[in-house]
């Protein structure tokens, strides 16, 4: 039987479940800092309304996509799709309506992390046109 997947904007009440999908897949690291707890995806969902995005089957999330912008670029702070739901273009439909989106608030640049050793994940992105920019050193600071 085929699946037939649904897309929604990602909302406070999906948090825990989403959450518990991120801890189960190898190449995402959760931050211990308090940005990946529940208040902090909350924080984040909130002060970025509508931006992130669920895929769901027969009301179970198969994948979500955490994002925000700042007023210059879009971010993508974590895309997971659930490892037997992947190769069904469900995290390109999820990278489609990230980008319809920050278009539609004239944000023209999206920017996003992975993991040096997150090998499947940088493939990924390269196949569907992103390009790997190494102009930068990223810095971080407990605060």
């Amino acid at each position: 039987m085929e699946q037939l997947i649904q897309y929604r904007t990602f909302t406070t009440e999906d948090i825990t479940e989403v959450l518990q999908m991120w801890q189960k897949t190898s190449g995402v690291r959760m931050h211990e800092n308090g940005e990946d707890s529940e208040s902090g995806i909350r924080q984040c969902i909130l002060r970025n309304e509508g931006l992130s995005f669920v895929a769901e089957d027969d009301g179970v999330i198969v994948g979500a996509v955490l994002n925000g912008e700042d007023g210059r670029r879009g971010y993508i702070y974590h895309l997971v799709v659930k490892e037997n739901y992947r190769k069904q273009g469900i995290a390109s439909q999820l990278l489609a309506l990230t980008e319809q989106k920050m278009s539609s608030l004239n944000i023209h640049k999206l920017a996003l992390f992975v993991l040096d050793e997150n090998e499947g994940a940088q493939k990924f992105y390269q196949t569907i046109g992103w390009k790997e920019v190494n102009e930068a050193k990223t810095y971080a600071k407990l605060v």
